[in-house]
């Protein structure tokens, strides 16, 4: 791809509503890590100045990623089988964690580390979720995406209806 058309895509993107500039970044490939105590890493999300990262084994792991070796502050195993993805909403003062042992966690994000709050039982296993202050969203092995609203509720959600409740 020519610099020129990479240039174009860069602002496209950077003038859509839904991109905030200051999350994109220029990446220089860094150092390996290996956290394979801890089975295959599934997921990660970077807030801030941290890295969190789910693991096959159930945990959670964040890490200080201002160095450029990336240092662990903590380490959480809440979740009995593999965390399969995470997901943090603005304003950022929440992780969510799905699982096949077919729970969501509801996480609190504070200074140096993060607490669970809540745990959803969703009776199904968690391959991908999303979430606002209203509503998480999940798909599990079906072809629909269930949603949990309020403290546990669970429905199934067409597609009209997921495009209402996250906006």
């Amino acid at each position: 791809m020519s610099s020129t058309a990479a240039n174009d895509i860069l602002k496209a993107l950077m003038n859509l509503p839904c991109v905030d500039a200051a999350e994109l970044w220029s990446c220089t490939e860094g150092p390996e890590l290996d956290v394979s105590m801890n089975g295959e890493v599934l997921s990660m999300v970077h807030i801030r100045s941290w890295l969190i990262s789910s693991h096959s084994d159930g945990t959670i792991k964040v890490w200080d990623a201002r160095k450029r070796v990336p240092r662990l502050i903590q380490e959480v195993r809440e979740h009995s089988k593999a965390v399969t993805c995470l997901y943090v909403p603005r304003p950022y003062d929440k992780l969510y964690s799905g699982s096949l042992d077919k729970t969501i966690r509801v996480w609190s994000i504070k200074q140096e580390e993060i607490h669970c709050i809540h745990v959803h039982d969703v009776k199904e296993v968690v391959h991908e979720l999303t979430a606002s202050d209203k509503v998480a969203c999940f798909s599990s092995q079906g072809t629909g995406v269930r949603s949990i609203i309020g403290q546990g509720f669970q429905n199934m959600l067409t597609s009209t209806k997921l495009s209402s409740a996250l906006h």
